[in-house]
């Protein structure tokens, strides 16, 4: 069997991918189960097919997105359907010398999964699922037909949020004026003259919300990331909730947590701007900015913003923003095209307390981060730990001026970036208490993205 997957880091590339991990040398083959089993052999490569992943680092990898080519689940999954199908861990005493992977009268737990668009061409090739592995852990999966779909039920983590927008709009003595409950939309165009606080769009923009925390965009100059705590597990910032949908909520007075920047006058959680030896100053604007949601389900939420004329020191810049959130990670994951070079674009984050900054080393990784109560806003308590982590090759130094901000300046001549914004409130349920427990996160990211999970058949690893 050929190898499916070149030896390639997913760091900085013109197609970017969902699946944070830079799955380079990864290989996967269907499992031959014996005869003997509650299903007839004729099934097998019919009804499911079993992948083996393995968690070649000493530590325990939570909410792990993994990416499993198509072309090779269809290849020993005759009928496998990409709108019907689940993906099931199977038990860890489970062998394929065993018998049925799935026990068809009491099928295994399902996963997050879906199938995805990896290069963006237009066709799911991509099935993305989540997992959860102990230290060096070897786990099996089956990807099942609709028959075992039907009887299982979602489990794991959960993604949700979106673009909400006012029903009507109309002018009113020049002003914009928005009216109705919020619906949500998958693609947008920024009206030119939406003002903050006028309510057109909920949350000023869209939100990506997990159990642990949430982001939203801010459609303003800026087009700028801020951070939403969250003190219950539970998903709040989504159509099925009435209140979110009939007004615009304050988020500092909601019960489960808040905006812990306030107000932003900076660069908020994470916003684009213009470095020069150190120093940066925000995007001072764009001419126009487009909104959409490329892909959402159980395992992941992908939204694309294009910013045409995004104003950078001198010059303007087309600017092709995609991010992407994992279902139960505290990462988003971002990849950005610029329009040309010379742009001396950084990504910026406001912080104070702790810093610590990383270059990039046995690692390649360029790491920087914040930890302190002194920019927590909104109402809340506590304290906020923010990183960046950026690819060393593209990423060329540090900001460090002004004082209350971290972040990283790029490569000029480079015009494909992918880095990682990073985000953890202590007022969280399983919140990280202190700035050592951030970095020892942010460490244990790094080398997970250089050591992604090994994908391989039971005969041979392929790849590598």
């Amino acid at each position: 069997m050929k190898s499916w997957f070149g030896s390639r880091r997913m760091l900085g590339i013109a197609s970017p991918a969902l699946g944070a991990l830079a799955l380079s040398g990864l290989a996967l083959a269907g499992l031959s189960l014996p005869t003997g089993c509650a299903l007839p052999e004729s099934s097998i490569g019919e009804s499911y097919t079993t992948i083996q992943l393995t968690n070649t680092l000493s530590m325990v990898r939570d909410n792990e997105p993994i990416e499993i080519p198509l072309s090779e689940v269809r290849a020993r999954f005759k009928k496998f359907d990409e709108s019907d199908f689940s993906v099931h861990v199977l038990p860890a005493n489970w062998y394929p010398e065993r018998g049925d992977a799935l026990l068809a009268t009491d099928p295994a737990p399902t996963i997050p999964a879906q199938v995805i668009d990896k290069n963006f061409d237009g066709t799911p090739d991509t099935l993305l699922v989540i997992c959860d592995f102990r230290a060096g852990e070897k786990r099996f999966l089956a990807v099942a037909s609709p028959q075992f779909s039907r009887l299982s039920k979602a489990t794991g983590p959960r993604v949700g949020g979106g673009l909400m927008v006012r029903e009507t709009t109309r002018r009113e003595g020049g002003a914009l004026k928005s009216e109705g409950r919020y619906v949500a939309v998958n693609n947008a165009v920024l009206d030119q003259q939406h003002v903050k606080g006028d309510g057109l769009y909920q949350c000023d923009g869209p939100v990506f919300e997990t159990d642990s925390n949430g982001w939203r965009l801010l459609f303003d100059s800026r087009m700028c990331l801020d951070v939403i705590g969250k003190r219950e597990r539970e998903l709040y910032l989504q159509p099925k909730n009435a209140a979110f949908t009939a007004d615009a909520i304050d988020l500092s007075n909601q019960p489960w947590g808040g905006s812990l920047l306030g107000d932003i006058a900076g660069f908020g959680a994470g916003a684009f701007g213009y470095a020069e030896k150190g120093s940066v100053v925000p995007m001072s604007g764009f001419d126009s900015a487009q909104f959409r949601l490329m892909k959402g389900g159980p395992a992941a939420l992908e939204a694309e913003v294009v910013l045409f004329g995004a104003k950078l020191g001198k010059e303007s810049f087309d600017l092709r923003w995609r991010i992407t959130q994992y279902a139960g990670s505290r990462m988003l994951r971002h990849d950005v095209n610029v329009s040309r070079t010379g742009h001396g674009l950084a990504f910026v984050m406001n912080a104070d307390g702790l810093k610590k900054e990383l270059p990039s080393g046995g690692q390649s990784w360029m790491r920087v981060s914040s930890y302190g109560p002194s920019n927590v806003g909104g109402g809340a308590t506590g304290s906020l730990g923010l990183g960046v982590l950026a690819n060393g090759r593209t990423a060329t130094g540090f900001v460090k001026d002004p004082a209350d901000v971290i972040g990283v300046a790029f490569d000029t001549i480079t015009r494909n970036l992918t880095f990682y914004s990073v985000a953890a409130w202590d007022g969280e349920p399983m919140g990280l208490r202190s700035a050592q427990d951030f970095q020892k996160y942010l460490d244990e990211l790094a080398q997970r993205l250089d050591t992604p999970i090994k994908i391989a058949n039971l005969d041979k690893a392929i790849g590598n």
